[in-house]
């Protein structure tokens, strides 16, 4: 399906996705999160792999598709790409998280999808 925003002058319609997996996008584009596991394509500006280091860039997609940008130390200082999954979801074939990872929430204003951290 296609977002189209509402009350805009030229909108802009743009495609959406699921996030979990990673059905919609293009192989030029990633998914990104919006609400839940819905999400919109946006060209994939990275190639950086499961578990490779990546910048953090709002707006920008620099993980391979399924995969976010999410700091991996505590000190938050150190980011890695990690896959998307359901914070709801039991065991780690339902959030695609290994088993020495937990499935956290990527944005407190959406808590229906999370990011895999160790």
């Amino acid at each position: 399906g296609t977002f189209c925003p509402l009350g805009a002058d030229n909108p802009v319609c743009i495609k959406t996705c699921n996030v979990l997996s990673g059905e919609g996008c293009t192989e030029t584009q990633a998914c990104g999160p919006f609400f839940d596991e819905h999400g919109f394509c946006g060209d994939a500006t990275g190639t950086a792999a499961a578990g490779e280091s990546c910048e953090l860039v709002p707006g920008t997609f620099t993980c391979t598709d399924g995969y976010g940008c999410a700091p991996i130390n505590e000190a938050g200082t150190e980011f890695a790409c990690q896959a998307f999954c359901d914070p709801d979801a039991d065991g780690s074939t339902a959030t695609y998280c290994a088993d020495t990872e937990t499935c956290t929430v990527y944005d407190a204003a959406n808590p229906g999808i999370g990011i895999c951290l160790p």
